[in-house]
């Protein structure tokens, strides 16, 4: 019955998003390219992790309860509004989103470009500590707030 079903699925709907954007690629009206796309800084974006079944890297307002005691980040298999990220140029700053005007063009990320990541939900940037998590005790792995 599920195979019928979405053989038969062809047309996005209001539950589509909670599918995979692979299979929402497949939908009518929501062709994606294959190919790469140019992001500019200011963009909001979602990133998701390759090797986990598409995880995307997710954030909000609770603290890791040892270590830095800073906000948590971690992988989230759905589409949460808390998977947005900001795009900030961090490799020349005064071009950030303040002032933004629309009627510029848009300041494209470039190769050798340093980026910083702004959680849009809880207004905190994306970095890292010499500390490990609370999930593990690997020497290799470091904690990310």
């Amino acid at each position: 019955m599920f195979a019928i079903h979405f053989l038969c699925l062809v047309n996005p709907g209001d539950g589509d998003g909670f599918m995979s954007s692979e299979f929402q690629a497949t939908l009518n009206s929501k062709g994606m390219h294959s190919v790469p796309a140019d992001v500019a800084f200011g963009s909001r974006i979602s990133i998701r992790h390759h090797n986990t079944q598409g995880g995307y890297l997710h954030s909000h307002s609770h603290m890791y309860p040892t270590g830095s005691k800073q906000q948590q980040i971690t992988l989230y298999p759905h589409k949460d509004e808390n998977n947005q990220w900001l795009l900030e140029n961090e490799t020349n700053p005064d071009t950030g989103i303040e002032g933004y005007d629309v009627i510029t063009p848009p300041n494209l990320v470039f190769d050798g470009a340093t980026v910083k990541l702004y959680h849009i939900s809880t207004d905190r940037r994306l970095h890292s500590h010499d500390v490990r998590p609370p999930v593990t005790e690997e020497d290799w792995q470091n904690e990310a707030s």
